[in-house]
């Protein structure tokens, strides 16, 4: 896992941040949940895999987030998994997550009722009995990378079909998974927390233009940010330096706003954009001066080969074949070496 993955999922751990995600994007605003309706779980989920070569092997998954909520004392799982790459694998992957959790539950009321023993005859050999019930899974995919989601979302992108009757397809369970791309989210006013801001900030973090507004907009925010969250911004920004810079002015007993360090990031991005113009733009001038210069030059050699004639432009032309040096042909013709030089690039264009 990258620095930048580490700190958005400590980020996403914290409580209130947890719960203000979860009541946006799970629940729709329709039930307000709040921080003591959350218990989160460090989970390590395991599941065995069957290998040919290798025999049985244990796989680890671990979720990036998942917490347990409580709604009227009924109970829902939610793991949240963020990304900021783009997996043609997430489909299977969140299969997986929620295979892992619902055998787990299982395992565990399975080691209830051997203790109890108290199963009917039927439920010996599944472990519980009809009246058990799971507690149901969700699994978030919360993506914020740069671009945005354009992978697999669901089984069936993952296959080909064709030539698969229409009455087996029914058959196959598309699993498809709950994508948050921060690219698509456009209403953040509900939230309550640093997480809209955040968002926001994700969503406009490569247009220098829009970002310079956002930091006029949210100068609040930027000034009161956490060491947490002014670390995962300058991560998110791929500057480094703002940290260091921060540091420094702690040091000396000043203080250092993550607005102000967006602001001399962005004047840095603008400059560096601004050497790397001017830079290309004297390169295409270079190259275009020389194009420029070598069409001249023949045009020039054209005018000079008719000005000399053709048939004495043969005869230096095969002078210069033969090897005779371009001094040695001008007095020769009793012309400039210039002309000399002006023949051979408009009669060999190779100038050789």
């Amino acid at each position: 896992m990258g620095k930048k993955d580490k700190m958005m999922r400590e980020y996403l751990s914290q409580p209130d941040i947890c719960a203000d995600f979860i009541q946006n994007f799970v629940f729709k605003n329709h039930q307000v949940i709040t921080e003591d309706m959350i218990h989160l779980q460090k989970n390590q989920q395991s599941v065995f895999i069957k290998n040919a070569d290798e025999g049985l092997t244990v796989k680890e998954k671990i979720r990036d987030v998942c917490a347990v909520i409580c709604c009227d004392m009924k109970y829902l799982i939610v793991g949240i998994e963020s990304q900021t790459d783009m997996l043609n694998i997430m489909p299977v992957r969140s299969m997986l997550y929620d295979a892992i959790s619902y055998d787990a539950q299982i395992a565990e009321l399975r080691k209830a009722h051997r203790k109890a023993k108290d199963l009917e005859k039927e439920d010996y050999l599944s472990g519980i009995s009809k009246e058990d019930k799971l507690i149901p899974v969700v699994t978030v995919v919360f993506y914020y990378g740069e671009e945005p989601w354009d992978r697999s979302v669901g089984l069936f992108d993952m296959f080909d079909l064709e030539g698969i009757s229409d009455e087996a397809v029914e058959m196959i369970q598309n699993y498809k998974i709950n994508l948050i791309d921060i690219h698509k989210i456009e209403n953040i006013s509900d939230m309550k927390t640093s997480l809209g801001p955040l968002i926001e900030l994700m969503k406009t973090r490569k247009n220098k233009q829009e970002l310079q507004r956002y930091i006029e907009n949210h100068r609040e925010f930027l000034d009161k940010t956490s060491d947490e969250l002014f670390e995962l911004i300058a991560e998110l920004l791929e500057a480094d330096w703002i940290i260091e810079k921060k540091k420094e002015y702690v040091g000396k007993g000043d203080d250092y706003s993550m607005c102000t360090g967006m602001k001399e990031w962005l004047e840095e991005v603008f400059q560096e954009g601004e050497r790397k113009g001017i830079e290309i733009g004297e390169r295409e001038g270079r190259e275009e001066g020389e194009r420029k210069g070598r069409e001249e030059g023949e045009r020039e050699g054209k005018r000079e080969g008719q000005k000399l004639g053709f048939e004495q432009a043969c005869h230096i032309i095969g002078e210069v074949n033969h090897g005779t040096p371009v001094s040695v042909i001008a007095s020769k013709y009793e012309i400039e070496e210039n002309q000399v030089l002006m023949v051979i690039h408009a009669m060999r264009p190779d100038g050789k």
